[in-house]
């Protein structure tokens, strides 16, 4: 057996990243469209990911060099910072190609070690495939993103539709009132 790769990988690792998140915080991650949700879970990997210049020996992950600017930049405007939206594309299975810093930083988090350990020693029986199951893994894994985002975008339609309620039922009195006052004059 070998380790999962590309948007499997990665998908499969946020999965279990947020539950440990979950558990650790007590936070709930709102699978959906707004990248907020994720934002938390991006800034905890993003204190993993900024060490990983100075970790690769002791971490066995691969090398990465150090970030030249040094001028006190802050979330998210440094190197290997993660944003939101990485997460949240990454989660939903929509990046095939994740930055080997956002995979390495998940594991480091999940398992105290990076990609190259964990592929070494493996822990979770989630992270690796059997030869023919990436094919159907694929298959489910974007079922699955596409599921969550037709019920991310029947909430924003819902949310929509009462907003537009609510205008309408505060539109229609002024309305009236506006057309009594032309009728006094």
């Amino acid at each position: 057996m070998k380790l999962k790769t590309g948007k499997e990988e990665i998908s499969c690792l946020l999965t279990i990243v947020f539950e440990k998140y979950e558990t650790e915080t007590g936070n709930l991650i709102v699978w959906n469209t707004n990248r907020k949700n994720y934002e938390s879970v991006a800034k905890k990997l993003s204190e993993i990911s900024n060490e990983l210049p100075i970790t690769a020996n002791n971490l066995q992950h691969d090398p990465y060099s150090a970030d030249q600017n040094l001028k006190g930049l802050e979330y998210p405007s440094r190197k290997y910072d993660i944003t939101a939206s990485q997460v949240k594309d990454g989660s939903l299975g929509l990046v095939n190609n994740p930055r080997s810093f956002l995979i390495d930083a998940c594991y480091i988090y999940l398992f105290g070690m990076g990609r190259k350990g964990f592929e070494k020693n493996p822990q979770d029986d989630r992270l690796l495939t059997r030869e023919g199951e990436n094919a159907v893994q694929t298959e489910t894994n974007n079922t699955q993103a596409l599921a969550l985002q037709i019920q991310a975008l029947k909430d924003e339609k819902q949310t929509f539709q009462l907003k537009h309620q609510l205008l309408d039922s505060l539109h229609e009195p002024m309305l009236e009132k506006l057309l009594n006052e032309k009728s006094i004059l």
